[in-house]
Order: structure tokens, then C-alpha cells, then sequence
């Protein structure tokens, strides 16, 4: 793998340079890199059914890359490529040759792309005042991209009673939803976005204590 190249980080659009270095005695004389999925509906538009299914399986195996997609030097190839698609070079995998016969156990790169963060967990009001409510979850996968994280809060009443949205760069959501009603249910929507999109929300209930009077009355 290249340096600084993280795979569970891939956007789309993105360079990738993948690296293998083959050690073996002899030393290996062939270097030859394969795909695992091949996406073929851009370019194919109409199909049979019977063709459609023979189409498929004669894509399940492992294809070759073509040789001017990567560069050989000794006992290091470097495969480099546009990633332009989520499927096309999703899994690849590098074999060395030699002598003696081809690798048993080929060299597997698994390139993940960029996508939505994942649903944040455990989602609770840990604390609350007659004003407001005090809310914490557990982040959940960012999706390979930086995240932020919002909360829809609603009562029946009214729809929605306020909209929050935490744009700092913070490794917990945490909020803190004021302004409230005392002594009212309030149903919370919490959420994490990125610029892929935004995660299922999760849905949890807060209640608001109640009012407490001034001294001497």
C-alpha cells in the first residue's frame, strides 16, 4: 500500500496506488494483479434474461488488470487507478510467479469507499432541568469522511420545537437542548452527516422537570 494511503478512506475521485512487494527463491519473474468485481452496466444496456445470468457468472472469478495499469520494478509492482466507481477494484489481489510456480495465497487489498457515517449509539438524556435536556450518544463509523451530528427535537404540540446542529469537530456528540417547557415529553431525533449524506436517526424521549417557584412562595 502506498504511504499515507488509508483504504478505509477512499472517496470517490481519489488516486489510489497500491504496492506489492513479492519476496520468494527464486525470485519472482511475474507480478500480476486481478479484480474480484467488474461493474458492467454502464456498458451493456439491454439484456435477456438467460444473457443477463451468463453475463454474471462469467464475471464471479478473479480478472486480470491490464499490464499498462501498473508498473513492475524488480520485486515491487505499483497498481495506480482513478477510483471512478465503488465496485470496479473493490477487491484486488496481486500474485508473484517464479520458477517453481505461481503464489498459493495471492497479496488481497480490500479498498473501502467513502459512504454515509453509520447510526450513533446508545443515545440517553443524562440529565435535565425544567428548561432543559442533556443528551450523549456513542458515535458510530464516520463513513471514511469527517462528520458532524444534529438533533431534531419535537412535541406534539408544535412539530418541530427546535433544530440543533453541532458543526464542531468533536469525537463525542454531546447536546445541550434548552428553551424548553417544564413538565413536558419532548421526542428527540439524533443524527451524524457527512458529505455523503446523513445517518438513520435515533429516536429517544426526554422529559422536562418541573418548575420550581422563587423562596417565600
Amino acid at each position: 500500500m502506498a504511504p499515507g494511503l488509508d483504504l478505509h478512506n477512499v472517496r470517490e475521485g481519489d488516486d489510489v496506488t497500491l504496492v506489492c512487494h513479492v519476496k520468494a527463491i527464486p525470485e519472482p519473474k511475474i507480478i500480476s494483479w486481478y479484480h474480484k468485481m467488474f461493474h458492467i452496466a454502464r456498458k451493456k444496456r439491454k439484456f435477456t434474461e438467460e444473457r443477463r445470468k451468463k453475463m454474471t457468472l462469467n464475471w464471479k472469478g478473479s480478472q486480470p488488470i491490464p499490464e499498462e495499469n501498473y508498473t513492475t520494478q524488480d520485486l515491487t509492482s505499483r497498481l495506480t487507478y482513478h477510483v471512478h466507481d465503488e465496485e470496479y477494484y473493490r477487491n484486488v489481489t496481486c500474485y508473484g510467479e517464479n520458477l517453481v510456480g505461481k503464489m498459493e495465497e495471492p497479496c488481497e487489498f480490500q479498498v473501502t469507499p467513502a459512504g454515509k457515517p453509520d447510526p450513533l449509539d446508545n443515545c440517553t438524556v443524562f440529565n435535565q432541568s425544567s428548561e432543559a435536556l442533556f443528551v450523549y450518544c456513542f458515535p458510530g463509523y464516520n463513513g471514511g469522511l469527517k462528520q458532524h451530528f444534529g438533533v431534531h427535537v419535537y412535541e406534539d404540540a408544535e412539530g418541530i420545537r427546535l433544530n440543533i446542529k453541532n458543526h464542531t469537530e468533536i469525537s463525542e456528540p454531546k447536546f445541550t437542548v434548552d428553551g424548553l417547557r417544564a413538565e413536558t415529553e419532548y421526542l428527540l431525533s439524533i443524527y451524524a452527516e457527512n458529505s455523503k449524506g446523513k445517518s438513520e436517526e435515533r429516536k429517544i424521549y426526554g422529559f422536562t422537570l418541573p418548575a420550581v417557584g422563587r423562596p417565600g412562595k
